[in-house]
């Protein structure tokens, strides 16, 4: 797993993040420290010109749902940011 962070709007709080290395498809796990809730979820991702997009969906062991799009750097080391929304209308800022 390639470990980030996931910043959570307008909360200003930081989550932890990790999302599998692999092509095509993979994991997501996160925590969130302040409320104790993990969240684990799957991504797709396909290329488009030299990077990947990607989408997945992160499901808390409290019910929260978190839906993701994703801009992975293919390389030995992937890296990648992206966006977020829950049904709140919170924004999460990912960087990995």
């Amino acid at each position: 797993m390639l470990p980030g962070r996931i910043h959570v709007s307008p909360d200003d709080k930081v989550m932890e993040f990790s999302i599998e290395k692999s092509s095509g498809r993979g994991k997501m796990q996160a925590f969130d420290k302040q409320t104790g809730e993990k969240f684990t979820g799957n991504y797709s991702a396909y290329y488009s010109g030299q990077n990947a997009r990607g989408e997945g969906m992160l499901i808390g062991d409290r019910g929260k749902k978190i839906k993701l799009r994703l801009l992975i750097e293919p390389g030995i080391r992937p890296t990648g940011r992206g966006t977020g929304s829950d049904g709140s209308g919170k924004r999460y800022d990912i960087v990995f």
